[in-house]
């Protein structure tokens, strides 16, 4: 129900060991997409972050874009994108079928 269509999600600020992260998640579950924006902590290294963005149908992920490129650091089996240090947020965008 989380990632029903139309739903959003959003968290602000949210404290981990590095700094603060900040997500917001919009379901477009209809259209098959969800998208979402990420503010990584500001302290370096945080290693990577395993963003989990699974279809509320239990469809697959079929491709997923990070800030407009195509991005392939993604393990489909349990619906994971990997981001890794670099960008100061990402916007990612998660199709389905």
């Amino acid at each position: 129900a989380w990632f029903s269509d139309g739903r959003e999600i959003e968290v602000g600020g949210a404290p981990t060991h590095f700094g603060p992260l900040s997500l917001r998640v919009r379901s477009e579950a209809t259209s098959g997409r969800i998208r979402a924006h990420l503010q990584p902590p500001t302290r370096d290294p945080w290693g990577a972050i395993k963003l989990r963005l699974p279809h509320p149908e239990g469809q697959r992920m079929t491709e997923v874009t990070v800030n407009g490129e195509r991005w392939d650091e993604v393990d489909a089996e349990r619906e994971w994108v990997l981001l890794r240090p670099g960008a100061q947020s990402y916007d990612v965008v998660v199709h389905y079928r």
